[in-house]
């Protein structure tokens, strides 16, 4: 509206769907940057997402391999794999793709075997890089890059649990930052919201939530840009939350206040 209030949704192919309220799963940067129209987004708005800092940007590995994870050696659901024990240094180093070699790696037929056909496997590796050093890596490089991490992701993987999963590899894809900012829309690729350290931490903005409310009547935001920050747990309790609140607004609207 010539207010700037909420007025509807316009999906990618053209249909409006009326309404006043909005939960949005996705950052405030890609909302108020592309979302709304430049009428509706205030100084306040934009100072208020500028004034944040971007935590991880995502990197994932997906392979399908032709052998069980019992035959592979492979007995846990979750590998954390790191640099250093020195939790500033090992930050340091996630800064830059050439010295991050960090893994959070899953095989997900040891939580549900069925997942997959009996005799292969499914595993995914994601690691984060703590700064926009993948906006560095030019065009011409991208691809030789995103093939070195993956194979560095082995090779760490190989080393430290002593399971060879190289020759059982039968499919492979390779999501880059690029790739969650091509398809996700997420900034510079961030998988993990905004840090969540200093005065952006979970309390403060906890404390906040009324105030953020009032920078944008009628929208409120789940997940890890949320009140909770990232995580599965704080991304649901975000939803409901956000669910809740959006209830409270459409009453106090239909009582007028």
């Amino acid at each position: 509206n010539d207010d700037g209030s909420i007025r509807g949704v316009q999906l990618s192919g053209g249909k409006v769907v009326e309404t006043r309220h909005v939960i949005a799963n996705c950052s405030p940067h890609l909302v108020y940057g592309k979302m709304l129209e430049k009428k509706a987004v205030t100084e306040q708005m934009v100072r208020a997402a500028n004034s944040r800092t971007f935590a991880g940007r995502g990197f994932t590995l997906f392979l399908g391999l032709n052998k069980s994870a019992q035959e592979l050696g492979i007995t846990s659901h979750n590998y954390f794999i790191y640099d250093t024990a020195d939790t500033v240094k090992q930050y340091d180093l996630m800064k830059k793709v050439s010295t991050n070699h960090v893994q959070a790696t899953v095989c997900l037929n040891n939580a549900w075997p069925e997942c997959s056909p009996v005799g292969t496997c499914m595993m995914y590796f994601t690691t984060m890089f703590m700064s926009d050093d993948w906006g560095n890596v030019s065009e011409t490089e991208y691809f030789k890059k995103k093939d070195e991490v993956a194979e560095d992701m082995i090779r760490v993987f190989e080393r430290e649990t002593g399971c060879r999963i190289r020759d059982a590899i039968e499919e492979i894809s390779v999501a880059s930052p690029t790739t969650y900012a091509r398809y996700c829309g997420h900034p510079e690729g961030v998988i993990y919201g905004y840090e969540t350290a200093g005065w952006d931490s979970l309390m403060p903005r906890m404390m906040m939530m009324k105030e953020d409310a009032l920078l944008n009547p009628g929208i409120r935001f789940a997940g890890g840009y949320a009140m909770r920050s990232s995580g599965y747990s704080s991304a649901y309790i975000s939803g409901d939350l956000s669910g809740r609140q959006t209830v409270g607004d459409l009453k106090k609207g239909a009582q007028g206040e």
